[in-house]
């Protein structure tokens, strides 16, 4: 949340004889936190537009003093000088847009919040807090995006015809302490958790026995097999840039629904449907696909035509990955930027082996997402075949 200052109304400016029903508060405090939610976007967009002034100011051709351009250097050098500056020019105007809406949207919280009375203004703010402590801890560690990498992402993006990719920093291995499995995985559903639409907590089985046969004769539990296998992959990508898919992960019907949507009633919103019909046929959708399957005959489909972009912008083709997305990456992207996909009763493959206590593949790999069983915070394996 902003820095504002806290308004919180006495009990005289409260509306005289129009004390809100139970209900009323509720509806109150939702679109508070919706409108909480704006404000965190908005100035996440600030930044964005912040970030790239610097950029176009820093790219800004300077004056060659010393050396005489020819004709044609001239040209090139002045409509270079020319889109940079109704480039800056552009930002400018599209920061003093947002301004007046980031002021606007923190008026508008005031007034919700006025309307809670004292008791419940307080709370209210107390939340709003919280959920800000959460969101810049979250923030930490993030990977700025270089100028090097912007012609990438943006072959990356004709690829996924538009769709956001999300970049997000695999933690640290030293950092993947008890306190952090705590933090993001946490034992309950948290009021701020909540608050901000997200649903996060472990699934009953996190402190129940492993089982022995599968991961080891060592008395482990579930939390402690997962938590190691998770580890163990952080490893791999240790200064890696990731960059994740956000399409919306959509509630789960009977295997006919489709990504794009919360009721998955939409087929021409997932960009990657047509790549899945051509590998697994006109009626295959991204449900009732092992994780073989989507590993060895789809992922290098993915990749191939990724390349193709690179190539197609005169790009060198860098060393990288296609993978499914780790469950160290799907949780943090759960509770960071997409807490909607935390809501939905659909589970996704992850790339994270469930290793056994000696490192070997246990021919398990972690499930990740499901509502109804922790959300952000729910980790479960299955068998890559199935």
């Amino acid at each position: 949340m902003s820095e504002n200052p806290k308004f919180i109304p006495h009990q005289s400016e409260a509306e005289s004889g129009t004390e809100l029903s139970d209900e009323e508060k509720k509806a109150v405090e939702k679109e508070l936190f919706a409108v909480d939610k704006q404000i965190f976007d908005l100035e996440e967009e600030l930044e964005i537009m912040n970030d790239g002034l610097k950029l176009e100011a820093a790219t800004r051709p300077k004056q060659k003093s010393k050396k005489k351009l020819s004709r044609e250097e001239k040209e090139v050098e002045e409509s270079l000088s020319q889109k940079n500056l109704e480039n800056i020019a552009m930002i400018k105007e599209g920061l003093q847009i947002a301004i007046k809406n980031l002021k606007e949207l923190q008026n508008k919280q005031t007034e919700l919040i006025s309307k809670l009375g004292p008791e419940h203004a307080t709370k209210a703010y107390s939340v709003l807090d919280e959920v800000a402590d959460i969101r810049k801890e979250l923030k930490k560690g993030a990977f700025e995006i270089k100028p090097n990498i912007l012609e990438y992402i943006k072959a990356l993006a004709e690829v996924f015809k538009g769709e956001t990719l999300d970049e997000i920093a695999m933690p640290k291995p030293e950092e993947l302490t008890d306190e952090y499995f705590d933090k993001m995985y946490p034992a309950k559903q948290r009021e701020a958790d909540t608050a901000r639409g997200l649903v996060s907590y472990r699934s009953s089985w996190w402190n129940q026995d492993a089982n022995k046969d599968l991961v080891g004769q060592v008395e482990e539990t579930w939390g402690q097999v997962y938590a190691r296998s998770m580890k163990s992959e952080a490893e791999r990508f240790t200064d890696s840039i990731i960059f994740s898919e956000s399409i919306q992960k959509p509630k789960y019907k009977n295997g006919s629904q489709q990504y794009g949507t919360t009721e998955g009633d939409d087929a021409d919103i997932d960009q990657l449907l047509p790549l899945i019909n051509e590998v697994f046929g006109k009626k295959a959708n991204r449900f009732n696909l092992s994780w073989d399957d989507i590993t060895a005959k789809l992922i290098p489909k993915i990749k191939e035509k990724i390349q193709e972009a690179f190539a197609g912008k005169h790009l060198s083709v860098p060393n990288f990955e296609v993978i499914l997305t780790p469950a160290l990456i799907s949780n943090r992207q759960m509770t960071e930027q997409r807490p909607e996909n935390s809501q939905t009763n659909t589970s996704e493959w992850t790339s994270t082996i469930l290793l056994k206590q000696d490192g070997t593949d246990s021919g398990h790999r972690l499930l990740v997402g499901h509502s109804e069983r922790g959300g952000a915070a729910y980790v479960d394996n299955d068998r890559r075949g199935n």
